[in-house]
């Protein structure tokens, strides 16, 4: 029974991650975190019309820093994604969310 369940059923093949891919995973999502709460910083700046809310807002900003060196520390640590990321920065204007997108997801191929 268990042998014809195998044969009318594809077992679905999860690809493992390594470490690498899931802390560059992590800190594309951090990223992405980072990113709205600047987004949304700056719109309450653009409504704000009490001095300390704005004050407030205002400092906030220079603390939501984007976790590209980090990341780009990660990147350089593995010879492969080093390489990889190389040919991709000859592309005209690579992002960098665009390339930790990229290594996040295909590393583990």
């Amino acid at each position: 029974m268990s042998a014809r369940y195998v044969t009318l059923k594809d077992p679905v093949i999860h690809p493992v991650h390594t470490e690498l891919q899931n802390r560059l995973a992590e800190m594309g999502t951090a990223h992405r975190c980072l990113m709205r709460d600047r987004t949304a910083t700056l719109s309450r700046l653009k409504i704000l019309t009490i001095s300390l809310p704005q004050r407030h807002a205002g400092h906030r900003l220079p603390q939501i820093t984007s976790p590209d060196a980090p990341t780009d520390t990660l990147v350089m640590e593995d010879a492969h994604l080093s390489q990889c990321r190389d040919l991709l920065a000859n592309i005209p204007r690579p992002r960098t969310v665009t390339v930790q997108a990229l290594f996040a997801k295909a590393q583990g191929s």
